[in-house]
């Protein structure tokens, strides 16, 4: 009767109705990054799976839970250009208060060039993005729910803004563990102050993801369904426009058909789990695939993986994602449970 009611709720949120594309829309877009490698691995959004990474919990607060209890993440992406990406999460439990996570996400996007409207170099300046977030998880039989509030800040040369955003999420965890799914709403906030006179919206997005470890196999699948607040997520380059035939000479866009721009909301893995002490993880992201790549070739674009092991008290976890042919990202995370260098 959970599972229907949790599934109802679902149903009714895809109903709700978005027609435009979410290329370039919103502000503090940092937010989205997936800055944790078990994210990245998985296509670049978070997945509900019932185990003790905090880092899971940072992005689905429903999922926090006393497995994750005095749990630290360190996490570090090597983005493109000059782009680091970096967060750090901590989980502790308080009784059957429930489960508090703080932690920060910073995107730094290096030095650049200040010159004036001639070219002429005027000296340098940095721009960088920060997150400060505080959450709270509980669970209620098999079902979970939490919220994350953040702080946000960012710099871009002389341009300061604030604001503060929102996550939401309700999660289904079933008996054995073997099968959780979530609903997150993700980034509802508000700009407190702009950059140059005009506030802007921020990205939210809903998502609904779900995973099944296989019982008598090691083997975990999931997908997650992205941007389900907004139907025509599609974003379309030069290349893909077609010349009209008529004498005006006017361009025509060639919109996607009904299945392409239903896969670009799909995400589809596996996380082959030969023990909790050793991971490997494998993820499409169509979306990605179709939108960044061009004629000539496409290589492993929209494609991720990666590896999660556990050395003695610390466990490590690699991801490369391929965002563009021969473009990718890694990253790397150290995640320790504190209570394990307590002296015995």
């Amino acid at each position: 009767m959970i599972m229907r009611k949790f599934c109802f709720i679902g149903l009714l949120l895809l109903s709700v109705p978005a027609l435009s594309q979410v290329g370039g829309n919103g502000i503090y877009t940092f937010l989205n990054l997936p800055a944790a490698p078990r994210m990245a691995a998985m296509g670049g959004s978070p997945v509900a799976i019932a185990d003790s990474d905090p880092n899971v919990g940072f992005y689905l607060p429903s999922l926090l839970s006393p497995a994750m209890h005095n749990h630290l993440a360190m996490n570090y992406m090597n983005y493109f250009s000059d782009i680091n990406v970096g967060m750090v999460t901590y989980a502790r439990q308080y009784g059957e208060t429930g489960v508090f996570s703080a932690g920060m996400l910073y995107s730094n996007y290096g030095k650049f060039q200040q010159t004036d409207a001639g070219g002429n170099v005027q000296g340098e300046f940095r721009a960088a993005d920060y997150s400060f977030q505080l959450g709270y998880g509980n669970q209620y039989g098999k079902l979970g729910y939490g919220a994350n509030l953040k702080f946000v800040y960012s710099q871009l040369e002389q341009y300061k803004s604030f604001g503060n955003a929102l996550d939401f999420s309700l999660s289904y965890t079933g008996d054995s563990g073997l099968f959780a799914t979530a609903i997150l709403f993700r980034n509802l906030g508000i700009q407190w102050s702009d950059y140059a006179g005009q506030r802007e919206s921020l990205p939210f997005e809903l998502q609904w993801s779900f995973s099944r470890k296989l019982k008598h196999a090691p083997l975990r699948l999931f997908a997650v369904l992205h941007h389900l607040n907004t139907w025509n997520i599609a974003y379309l380059s030069p290349e893909e426009k077609k010349q009209n035939l008529s004498f005006d000479q006017n361009e025509q866009k060639t919109e996607p058909g009904f299945g392409d721009n239903l896969f670009r909301h799909v995400i589809l893995g596996t996380e082959l789990v030969f023990s909790p002490n050793f991971m490997i993880r494998f993820a499409y992201n169509h979306q990605r695939r179709r939108e960044m790549t061009w004629q000539e070739g496409k290589g492993f674009t929209g494609f991720s993986w990666g590896v999660g092991m556990k050395i003695r008290r610390f466990r490590l976890d690699y991801s490369l994602a391929s965002y563009f042919p021969g473009k990718s990202s890694h990253q790397f995370a150290v995640t320790l449970n504190l209570d394990e260098f307590k002296k015995q």
